[in-house]
């Protein structure tokens, strides 16, 4: 069992919102947060992808054990833990302790258009989604809202917005800095690059020990909402996401 007292930080975020962006930000500009991997090692060897324990699969437990014990302070990665942690500690209660008493929590939010796009167009490359294009429309706009609500009613260390490390990320890395209690590090450019192709991070994976990306590419990237949901009932998305978006700082 690996040292369950040391520091962690969470990144939570719905699919879609800046999950990878956050993560190589922080590697990128936080010594404490620098990781290696070994080389053949997937790129998510980089931080600890916690929501692979919510499966209760022996090894998959044992594989997050052991990234926890790689690293001296770890950047988790999570979708889909409850915001009261209830599904992580049912899996591991150790592990559900350990987040739950001493990770710092950054919840990272997206303008939902954008979100709803991109979150349909990853899906749709992993299984059929086309059959009732409204139903999956209508429930992952339900989905959206509950997961935001959820994890801001817990009172996250930080909410931050995916606009915000993209258009001013010396003030976002200053006010992690703050809410961290960590030392950042004078490097420039301060965004982590894009990754411009899965064959570079198949190369990463191969050759590497680190990477300055991490990024999951989303196949048909930049197909507008407009254009994939223009002809969709938005009685849901309009009484229950936008006044929510609202509330989150999106106009």
């Amino acid at each position: 069992m690996p040292d369950l007292n040391k520091p962690a930080v969470l990144v939570a975020t719905h699919p879609r919102s800046g999950t990878h962006l956050t993560i190589d930000l922080l590697r990128r500009n936080f010594p404490d947060l620098a990781s290696k991997k070994k080389r053949g090692e997937s790129l998510d060897s980089l931080y600890v992808p916690i929501d692979i324990v919510l499966g209760r699969d022996p090894s998959a437990i044992e594989r997050t054990q052991r990234l926890v014990e790689r690293h001296d302070h770890p950047i988790l990665k999570s979708h889909w833990l409850n915001p009261d942690y209830a599904n992580l500690i049912a899996a591991s209660a150790d592990l559900g302790q350990w987040v739950a008493e001493n990770a710092k929590v950054i919840y990272v939010v997206r303008e939902p258009h954008r979100v709803l796009a991109s979150h349909y167009l990853f899906e749709s490359s992993h299984r059929d989604v086309d059959g009732d294009l409204q139903a999956w429309f209508d429930h992952a706009c339900r989905y959206w809202c509950r997961h935001v609500r959820g994890w801001l009613s817990t009172t996250p260390s930080m909410v931050l917005r995916f606009e915000q490390i993209i258009s001013e990320p010396s003030e976002t890395v200053r006010e992690l800095s703050d809410v961290l209690e960590l030392p950042a590090r004078a490097v420039e450019p301060m965004l982590p690059p894009k990754l411009r192709s899965k064959w570079l991070g198949r190369w990463y994976r191969v050759t590497g020990t680190s990477a300055p990306s991490t990024e999951i590419l989303t196949p048909g990237q930049g197909a507008s909402f407009d254009s994939l949901f223009g002809d969709l009932d938005m009685t849901v998305f309009e009484s229950l996401v936008l006044p929510l978006a609202e509330q989150v700082g999106y106009e």
